[in-house]
């Protein structure tokens, strides 16, 4: 007998290693490819921590490439799991609020950061379009910048604002699985899209 809330396109029964996740698994398979076509990259930062399912597949990505990981938000939802302590999810989690203070001048002072660059940003907090209109532009050529929620809590007129800035990452893959989440590459100077 199947039970219907297992089906794998479920996001919110998906976990990994038994944690909460809210991910298609063909967006995960998509994050490894990313991972593998940008193997220079020195830093991944997540914007909205949630449940840590996601977290903790990027930070088991990032440390199996030997790259810095920080994950923030500004509530602790997370539970505790043995698997947190043994990628010290702890000691990569911010827990701030991004948009004022303190919290403002530790995000905005690792974006500025040469060590984290080139960067993944990925927008999943509780404001996508706000994420991504802000620290889009703070970030440099060869930088990435992703989103999940594609096309529910983020879409084509929430890029609008910094659309010129962007070019869309491994856009066919992710059209192809029908994924939820999107990534652009910071383009270079001087190869704006024409508007």
């Amino acid at each position: 007998m199947r039970d219907e809330n297992l089906r794998p396109d479920n996001i919110f029964r998906q976990t990994l290693f038994g944690v909460p996740i809210v991910q298609e698994w063909c967006d995960l398979w998509l994050w490894e490819q990313v991972f593998e076509q940008t193997p220079d990259l020195k830093g991944v930062i997540e914007l909205g921590t949630l449940k840590g399912g996601l977290s903790l597949f990027l930070r088991l990505q990032t440390m199996q490439r030997s790259q810095r990981f920080c994950t923030v938000d500004w509530v602790d939802y997370l539970t505790p799991c043995p698997l947190f302590d043994v990628v010290d999810l702890a000691g990569q989690r911010l827990e701030i609020d991004m948009w004022v203070g303190e919290g403002w001048e530790k995000l905005t002072g690792m974006l500025a950061d040469d060590a984290w660059h080139p960067l993944l940003l990925l927008c999943d907090g509780g404001n996508k379009p706000k994420e991504v209109q802000t620290f889009a532009p703070l970030l440099r050529p060869g930088d990435i910048v992703a989103v999940h929620d594609w096309n529910t809590e983020f879409g084509p007129a929430d890029l609008a604002p910094v659309e010129h800035l962007l070019e869309p990452y491994l856009l066919d893959y992710a059209e192809w699985i029908d994924g939820m989440t999107r990534w652009w590459a910071l383009r270079a100077p001087g190869t704006a899209k024409e508007t």
